[in-house]
Parts: C-alpha cells; structure tokens; sequence
C-alpha cells in the first residue's frame, strides 16, 4: 500500500509539473513528445526510403529515443536543487518523492512512445527482423523493463549531479557536452564493436551510459555478444554514490546545506 501511494504521489507530483510547464500552450504536453518523435520520423524515412537497413533504423530509433530521456533527465537535474525543496523538506522521503517525480516527468513520453516504436517495426523494418507478433511483443515488455532500469540509473546519478551544480555552477554548462560525448560514443549510431579490441575496450569502461546500449543490442539483435566490461563504469558511479550520497540518508543533509549556498 505504501508502494503504491508513492507511485501515486510521483504520478500527481509529474502531472502538476505537465500542467505548469505546458498550461499556456496549444499543444499542451504534446510538446514533450515532439522532439523524440520527429526523430524517429526522421530515421524512419531515412532507413526505410532513402536507406533501407532497417536493422540499424530500428536500433537508432530506440536508442535515440532511450538516450533522449538519459540526455533530459541529466540535463535538467543541474537546476533541481531550488528553493522551492523547502516545500519537502520533510525529510528523505520528501525529496524522494520530489527528484522521483523529476525523472519520471522526462522518462513519461519514451514509455509511451515505445509500443509505437514497436508498430513502425512491424510496418517498416520486419523484412530484416522476421519477428512474429509474440516476439514483438516480448521485445516491447524487455524495452519497457530497459526504460524503468535507466530511469532508476538515472534517478541515482542525477541526485547527486543536482547537489554538486548547487555547488560548482559551471557543473550546468558541462554535464551538456558530457552527455554530447557519451551520444556519439555509445553503439547507438555505429555498430557496437569497432574491431579495435583496445577502443572497444576503453568505450566499454569508461562510459558510464555504453551498457545501457548493449542491452538494447541484445534485445533487438537476441544473439548478440554483450560486454561484460560496459558495467563496470557504472557499478563504480552507483557505489560511490551509495557511498557519499545515499548511504545514511547522506543526500538529505547535503541537499539542506545547498539550499543556503
């Protein structure tokens, strides 16, 4: 029951901030799905017209569409710690709510754009897949799991990236060049391995997002050889975070400091 007063609350908590954000547009919350899906439009066309390998259309569809909330989620987290979290300082349960609620307001249009991803699969890129409906929809519930893992991954580095830009303003200006970087150098747009044992190696370890990507390689490609490698870049951001942040509810005193800063 307490779970699910949680989900409740984030739900309510990412819907007042649809309303606040959008309230004055026309479009309303379609906005928040604009960008997303005029690329996937975009590689649609490209892979299914002017190129037609709808492997690789379907893998950048995805992966695009994933990195997108990876990319707003990271982006937006610099400008979380305000003053309006006054409003829960109730404790950690308050500001888990609160930056719970943040993520899933950036991960909201990639859940519901996925079964469309799905669709343009069957209608466009299934003569290279060969997917019966049972394995489309086996491959949609894997993408859904994927997405809620990310956000989770997300949700854990994004706190403390949210404290440290309260602290080191110039965090705002270089986590976008960062996340820029890690776009072009996770097999998103390139097949995953460069035959380079050493470059696939240093990819592989040192960004922190790369083993999101190879299991979204697994899931569309099935046979695909993951990379042990990828995750361990990204156990050693979680431990740490766990360590300094999290660990004693460590993040609650941290992010009270800030707010005076």
């Amino acid at each position: 029951m307490l779970l699910l007063r949680q989900i409740k609350a984030i739900s309510m908590l990412s819907s007042l901030e649809y309303k606040a954000v959008h309230r004055k547009k026309f479009f309303g919350i379609f906005w928040k799905f604009m960008n997303p899906l005029i690329l996937i439009i975009v590689y649609v066309f490209v892979f299914s017209i002017l190129y037609q390998s709808g492997s690789r259309g379907f893998m950048i569809s995805t992966g695009i569409l994933l990195f997108s909330g990876i990319s707003s989620t990271i982006n937006s987290s610099t400008n979380w710690v305000e003053k309006k979290l006054h409003n829960f300082a109730g404790g950690p349960s308050g500001f888990n709510l609160y930056f719970a609620s943040k993520v899933y307001f950036n991960f909201i249009p990639i859940f519901y754009l996925n079964p469309v991803l799905i669709v343009i699969q069957r209608l466009f890129f299934n003569q290279d897949f060969k997917f019966t409906i049972q394995e489309s929809l086996i491959i949609l519930a894997q993408l859904l799991a994927l997405t809620f893992l990310t956000m989770i991954y997300c949700l854990i580095l994004s706190i403390p990236i949210s404290i440290f830009a309260k602290r080191i303003t110039d965090l705002k200006d270089i986590v976008p060049h960062i996340l820029r970087i890690t776009t072009y150098l996770s097999p998103i747009l390139w097949i995953a391995k460069t035959g380079n044992t050493i470059i696939d190696l240093i990819l592989q370890i040192l960004n922190p997002f790369y083993f999101i990507f190879e299991i979204l390689n697994l899931i569309i490609y099935r046979s695909y050889d993951f990379s042990i490698f990828s995750i361990i870049s990204p156990i050693i951001l979680v431990s740490c975070c766990f360590k300094y942040c999290f660990r004693d509810k460590k993040y609650s005193k941290l992010i009270m400091e800030s707010l005076y800063i």
